[in-house]
């Protein structure tokens, strides 16, 4: 359900790297959200790394949006990067896991096509390859 790959670097480092590997992917970063931070600005402390990263390949969205327009609830992917047990983790929910769920079968190649990028994307900047 969910591919996982430990960190190295200090966050910035992974950041900068999964922006790099997602360009190589014809990915783009839709948009970054620390989700520590804007918990802290609404007045909760949560004391733990997490950041959230929304990536997009356009044309594989709509492929996905023309046969399903419902599936927008899916989209942008998300990659997390986060804290677990002392260990900076980067993780995203596998693409091909959510069609099966969904009953969408005729997705599964583009399923497994952004699967395979998103994988590479992750680890890639896990590695920092």
């Amino acid at each position: 359900m969910i591919y996982e790959q430990q960190a190295h670097g200090a966050l910035e480092e992974v950041v900068e790297r999964l922006t790099s590997a997602a360009a190589e992917h014809k990915f783009g970063i839709i948009s970054q959200l620390d989700l520590r931070g804007k918990m802290h600005d609404k007045g909760i402390e949560f004391g733990h790394t997490c950041w959230i990263l929304e990536v997009c390949n356009p044309m594989q969205a709509k492929q996905v949006l023309e046969t399903d327009i419902r599936l927008a609830n899916l989209l942008p992917c998300r990659i997390a990067i986060y804290e677990k047990d002392g260990q900076l983790m980067v993780g995203t929910i596998r693409p091909s896991w959510m069609i099966r769920m969904l009953g969408t079968e005729a997705l599964a190649p583009v399923a497994n096509e952004v699967e395979d990028a998103l994988i590479s994307i992750i680890d890639s900047a896990c590695t920092g390859a």
